[in-house]
């Protein structure tokens, strides 16, 4: 969490070029401290310790950030720093939260190396002494806020009445993006601070931000980027100041509008005659120590030991807007400790030593670490997507890393969210099994008030999985009523109903399942307005009318559901399109790639279910079921098309094709009809001679089966 000196941004690489010589720092991130403690005077609960290095320079201030347990007020009041001689030393509370986070710096008293911090308790403390030090820059940023970015005031306003993030002291105006926040959002930031000046003399000070930047000496706007821009890559925007030697107050404000950001702020001295980014020494950087507070001891635990949070890394899910998040876990004092329990916060726990854990979804979670002599130590820690540190940055891993963390979790435990995230990184691991068991289980649970967005996403996630890579329809048939029955609004409903429709129909054919659930999907979708449901339900009830034997109502409902889909398109474009899904397929038949081919077909038969009249897309469809063995839905699909369409051209193929499955299927008189009909119907078919030479076959194979009967 503590801002340090080792960021890089390419988006101000341009910048360096010119000011040569410039190193080009930012923003770190770094381990969080969990602890508890006890003061004088005071009924403090817990106690820290701080050791300050003498030599070679002693700072003036020092920075530490640890966990407080839950047991600092929410002014912070009940926190003090004591000197070795229990006198109070001032205090300044940089960064309180989230969860139970603190930031804070303290001033140092000469000659003086250890310092204690007394927080906790109900009595509040007295004011510390009033904070006198004048060295290091602080920098905050706080949540946006709308503001003119052409003005100062609007900014300064607009900075002074928006919600605070965090604020450290750093070294120098060098920043990309927030380094108090993961959410690459808009923010505003300021730094602040005093500057040495070394000899008297005209300065120039340069900016380069996005967006807009103000740089202030001694309350003067010196020079300003006004508006909503990108950085520069020169030192084109600069202001001149005369300035005597010695220390001035230095102000620096910064608006981002949007996702990225950064911020620079360089001089040019008398004495150097280059430009170059305003050294640490100028903002008595030097002067400022971040160090930790260790010791941790409870009035009522005695020592405790603590646990650090690294947030390590994190992976993106397809169809989730919010990423899986690793964290590292350490007991300190980290050697020769005995074991400890870990309670995650999210259900989930371990007993391993400094254990790594996968965060389904960011969020505040508490986290319990109680040693195995019974001590217990619980923080709320906010778990959040890693900040960016660097444009090589090593947070974001691989799914597969993950899957053998998850696959020990669980999942009866988890929030309904968690669970949601949880089948979709089994899915994407392809960890199917576990991903359909573990969903199925939570859709048929009796639990009351289930969550209809989480009941959907399984749904749509092991729907899919259940039906198509598991070979389970009828699973997936029950997923989908399971879903339907715990949603709430019908637009939820429907898709629910229709997709167990579509399994009951085309996957189990069951026509009778398959109509009452789509006269329910009807009743529901009326008076309501949404393009792709009504297509939907059209384009089954199309299938449902063809395999029922009724011509006309299955056009008219092919047809309607086309018309539904309101595409935009041009003829040329529906065309392209329509041949892309052609060739894709039969690339992916011919290659036995049927998970691709499926999917080419339900994207096909979605975008243009109108297409099913024309012969081409039952075609390959029929071809599909046949390369997996599906006969009887493969003779399902070729009937269908000779109901609603018997003068296709691809009609003669598809009564071949069912022939041929009926043999698969051993039911020879019927494939020996099936040929006979292709004979009458298509006799100028190219497969005429074939299909004779299979009838005689297929005849002479019965008289020889006959013969042998009569014989025995």
């Amino acid at each position: 969490m503590r801002i340090g000196n080792s960021q890089k941004s390419s988006c101000l690489a341009r910048l360096s070029a010119v000011l040569s010589g410039v190193l080009l720092l930012a923003s770190s991130s770094q381990s969080l401290f969990a602890q508890d403690f006890w003061g004088p005077g005071a009924s403090c609960h817990c106690l820290r310790k701080v050791k300050v290095p003498l030599a070679p320079a002693q700072p003036r201030i020092v920075v530490t950030e640890f966990f407080t347990q839950g047991e600092l007020l929410p002014d912070a009041h009940n926190l003090a720093v004591y000197d070795n001689q229990d006198n109070a030393v001032p205090v300044r509370v940089l960064q309180f939260g989230p969860g139970d986070f603190c930031r804070i710096a303290f001033q140092t008293v000469p000659k003086q190396s250890n310092y204690k911090i007394y927080y906790g308790g109900p009595a509040p403390r007295k004011e510390p002494p009033s904070w006198k030090a004048s060295g290091g820059l602080l920098f905050e940023t706080r949540s946006w806020k709308s503001c003119d970015l052409n003005s100062l005031q609007s900014v300064r306003r607009a900075f002074a009445s928006a919600d605070p993030l965090g604020s450290d002291f750093v070294t120098g105006v060098f920043h990309r993006l927030n380094p108090f926040s993961p959410a690459p959002e808009s923010f505003l930031s300021k730094f602040e601070g005093t500057i040495r000046i070394p000899t008297d003399g005209t300065y120039h000070f340069f900016t380069s931000s996005q967006d807009c930047s103000f740089l202030l000496v001694d309350g003067r706007e010196v020079v300003s980027a006004p508006g909503e821009h990108g950085p520069v890559g020169d030192a084109r925007i600069k202001g001149d100041v005369r300035l005597t030697a010695g220390s001035h107050q230095f102000e620096y404000f910064h608006a981002a509008r949007g996702k990225d950001a950064c911020m620079v702020a360089a001089w040019q001295s008398p004495k150097t005659g280059q430009p170059e980014i305003i050294p640490a020494s100028a903002f008595g950087a030097d002067h400022v120590a971040h160090l930790p507070a260790t010791s941790l001891k409870h009035f009522r635990k005695g020592s405790l030991h603590e646990y650090g949070v690294e947030i390590a890394g994190e992976v993106a899910l397809a169809e989730s807007a919010v990423p899986l998040v690793r964290v590292r876990f350490h007991e300190i004092p980290g050697g020769g400790r005995d074991k400890a329990r870990w309670d995650f916060g999210d259900g989930q726990s371990s007993e391993t030593t400094d254990p790594v854990h996968i965060y389904l979804h960011p969020g505040m979670y508490t986290v319990k670490m109680t040693s195995f002599g019974g001590a217990e130590i619980a923080n709320r820690v906010h778990i959040h997507r890693p900040i960016i540190v660097s444009d090589q940055s090593d947070i974001y891993d691989k799914l597969s890393r993950y899957a053998t963390i998850l696959a020990k979790y669980e999942p009866a435990t988890l929030d309904p969210a968690a669970v949601l995230q949880f089948v979709l990184a089994l899915e994407q691991a392809g960890r199917h099994a576990l991903a359909a068991k573990v969903g199925q289980g939570w859709l048929v649970t009796d639990k009351p008030d289930k969550d209809e967005n989480v009941c959907l996403g399984l749904a749509r996630v092991i729907g899919p999985l259940l039906r198509d890579s598991l070979d389970d329809p009828n699973a997936a048939a029950a997923v989908w009523q399971a879903a339907g029955s715990a949603v709430r609004r019908k637009q939820l409903k429907v898709e629910c109903t229709v997709s167990a429709a579509d399994i009951f129909l085309n996957d189990l054919l069951q026509r009778r399942e398959a109509k009452e659930l789509l006269e329910r999907a009807t009743a529901d979708l009326a008076n309501m307005e949404h393009s792709a449901l009504h297509s939907h339900v059209l384009r089954v009830w199309g299938d449902w009318y063809a395999r029922n034997g009724e011509k006309e109502p299955a056009r008219k409902s092919y047809l309607e559901a086309g018309s539904a889909r309101g595409l935009t398109h041009s003829t040329a474009e529906q065309d392209a399109r329509r041949g892309a899904f052609s060739r894709s397929t039969e690339a992916f038949l011919r290659d036995k790639d049927w998970d691709r081919a499926r999917s080419e077909l339900r994207r096909w038969q979605d975008e243009f279910p109108a297409d099913k009249l024309e012969g081409y897309l039952p075609l390959l469809q029929a071809r599909f079921h046949a390369g997996r063995g599906k006969w009887q839905n493969a003779c399902a699909v070729a009937r269908d098309l000779l109901v609603v369409n018997p003068d296709s051209p691809y009609a003669d193929q598809l009564v071949f094709l069912a022939a041929e499955c009926e043999e698969k299927r051993g039911r020879f008189e019927q494939a020996v009809t099936s040929y006979q009909d292709l004979l009458h119907d298509y006799p100028g078919s190219p497969l005429v001679q074939e299909v004779r030479a299979k009838v005689t076959q297929l005849q002479s194979q019965k008289a020889a089966a006959s013969s042998k009967a009569k014989q025995q």
